[in-house]
């Protein structure tokens, strides 16, 4: 089975801690709901052919390679990648929980 890339091309933010930052509006679903990367996972075909863009919660871990990162949260670890330029000014380590919010590439 592959694996899901989850992709923060399109992100609007990535939120540091309590750092706040101003969502864009997105009309009439400017409500994005949170999954759980166990969820991301699980849902990851549907959540790709229908464009859901996705947010979670957690921890970056580990570089992988250039714009590739590994992100976990309690439920399970995924492949994400960020583009340096969405990635926060401020400074971050493993122990800095994240929201990241993007689109997913099964």
């Amino acid at each position: 089975m592959q694996r899901p890339i989850f992709l923060i091309a399109v992100i609007a933010t990535i939120l540091l801690g309590s750092f706040s930052a101003s969502a864009q509006y997105q009309g009439t679903r400017s409500e994005v709901r949170e999954y759980s990367v166990r969820e991301v996972l699980r849902k990851a075909a549907r959540l790709d052919y229908t464009d859901t863009p996705v947010r979670v919660r957690g921890f970056i871990v580990h570089q992988d390679q250039g714009d590739n990162y590994q992100f976990r949260d309690a439920t399970g670890k995924i492949r994400v990648h960020i583009d340096r330029e969405d990635l926060p000014q401020r400074p971050f380590d493993d122990k800095t929980e994240l929201i990241l919010l993007g689109d997913l590439d099964y």
